[in-house]
């Protein structure tokens, strides 16, 4: 059975996106899309599994299902052979495919091909979660990371005022990795 993800893409064209967004627990979604090199995909789990994991909750959102997964630790990130990427959080790991398989003339489209930057937006329009969606050459979601909200502490409480100095890695992978994004859906 195929899982249904945040935003699933369809290729218009080389490098474009349509996305189907589906709402969760009532909110829009502004989402925009680009395409990731495994090279790209390597550097980006190194930062925020390497560098942010204590900021970030990741797992599986869409389809019925919510995994929000905050890690206790830093996990050991393993490169293999094969093109796929081990995250071992201790007494648990995954696996992630980032590359091609050895002996393939095209891409693998299981890899992690797209990169989704989305916010959730309230009744009013305004953001109230921002997060990242990694996709595979089928446009199938292969993991969500929900990052730090100027709107939620680190227990993710609401705070009493924005602390708008936590948008800081959401804007920084904006401008690493989003740069020419385009808009793949809003509403």
């Amino acid at each position: 059975m195929r899982q249904r993800s945040i935003a699933r893409a369809s290729r218009r064209g080389p490098g474009a996106f349509a996305s189907i967004l589906p709402r969760l627990t009532g909110a829009e979604i502004d989402a925009r899309a680009c395409t990731l090199r495994p090279d790209d995909t390597k550097d980006l789990l190194s930062e925020l599994f390497g560098l942010h994991w204590r900021e970030i909750r990741f797992g599986v959102l869409g389809g019925g299902v919510e995994w929000e997964i905050q890690a206790a630790q830093p996990p050991r990130i393993v490169p293999l052979n094969d093109g796929t990427v081990t995250l071992h959080f201790g007494s648990w790991h995954l696996h992630l495919r980032v590359g091609d398989r050895p002996g393939l003339e095209r891409p693998d489209p299981e890899r992690v091909q797209s990169l989704i930057f989305f916010r959730l937006l309230d009744e009013e329009q305004s953001p109230t979660e921002w997060g990242v969606q990694l996709l595979n050459g089928r446009g199938e979601q292969q993991m969500t990371v929900l990052l730090p909200s100027p709107l939620r502490d680190e227990d993710d409480r609401p705070l009493p005022r924005p602390d708008w100095a936590r948008l800081a890695l959401w804007n920084r992978l904006r401008r690493r990795y989003g740069a020419g994004a385009e808009e793949v859906a809003k509403g």
